[in-house]
């Protein structure tokens, strides 16, 4: 099993909590895992050099919390580490207005037959059509705004109602109803042959055949062919957490939910 390097806020990852999920339980199939803070504490997400972020400070790098170093960041444009605005509690600001992002790995996973992302955020812009929360780009292929070629689902928010993931032109859209003081669980999950996307535990899919090459992910924008950054239709709010996996976790979306909720409030 690959190692972690923190797990929980406040206390700790709750034990036997989320349903009985918890990102540490999936073992070496969690690839990557970013959280806003660590044991009630901000270690993982850097404002230079490797000094962490304090409240309203620019981002660089928001380390994955996996042994396998799937770090994202930014040298320009970049998010905002927030200590209380999130229920009271920390979180990475996005503004569409920037537009600011994260971008990476430096070292991407290739090879895979699976792939599934949840996060917990909330939508503070609701007019940013499309505005982009997380997109995963294959090397060599179309720039991920073109929906006819290919890619792993982007999770985008269409005009502050409904939340989708896109794959080679095949669409799963779950309507999301939008209140900029909400937070939502979202998730898209690839089983090799489908595609689903979940909002706050209800869920849409579509059949998708797809070849898996060498891909890399963005938070807040797009990736384009060379793995680097799509600055159209940027996404505007606030995430605490994401997890990664080279599996489908379409089975626990539910647990994952309650995972998310119980560690960071509802």
């Amino acid at each position: 099993m690959m190692g972690l390097l923190g797990s929980g806020a406040g206390g700790g990852v709750i034990s036997g909590g989320g349903g009985g999920f918890t990102p540490g339980g999936l073992g070496a199939n969690l690839i990557a895992w970013y959280q806003a803070a660590v044991s009630g504490s901000n270690t993982t997400v850097i404002n230079t050099g490797s000094t962490p972020a304090t409240d309203t400070q620019t981002v660089v790098q928001w380390k994955d919390s996996t042994s396998n170093n799937q770090h994202i960041g930014a040298s320009a444009n970049k998010p905002v580490w927030n200590s209380t605005a999130f229920n009271g509690g920390p979180c990475v600001t996005f503004s569409a207005a920037g537009p600011t992002w994260l971008v990476g790995p430096s070292a991407p996973p290739s090879g895979l037959t699976a792939f599934s992302v949840f996060l917990y955020g909330n939508f503070t812009n609701s007019t940013a059509s499309y505005g982009r929360i997380f997109t995963t780009q294959v090397a060599g292929s179309a720039d991920a705004a073109t929906p006819t070629q290919n890619y792993i689902p982007i999770i985008r928010q269409g005009s502050g109602s409904f939340v989708e993931a896109y794959q080679g032109g095949d669409v799963a859209a779950k309507a999301m109803t939008y209140a900029s003081t909400s937070h939502h669980v979202i998730g898209s999950c690839w089983s090799g042959s489908s595609i689903a996307t979940f909002v706050d535990g209800a869920s849409a899919s579509a059949a998708s055949s797809f070849t898996m090459g060498t891909i890399s992910w963005a938070l807040g924008a797009g990736v384009d062919s060379s793995l680097g950054i799509d600055t159209s239709s940027p996404f505007d709010g606030q995430i605490v957490e994401v997890i990664i996996a080279n599996i489908d976790l379409s089975s626990q979306a539910a647990a994952i939910g309650t995972y998310f909720t119980t560690r960071w409030g509802s």
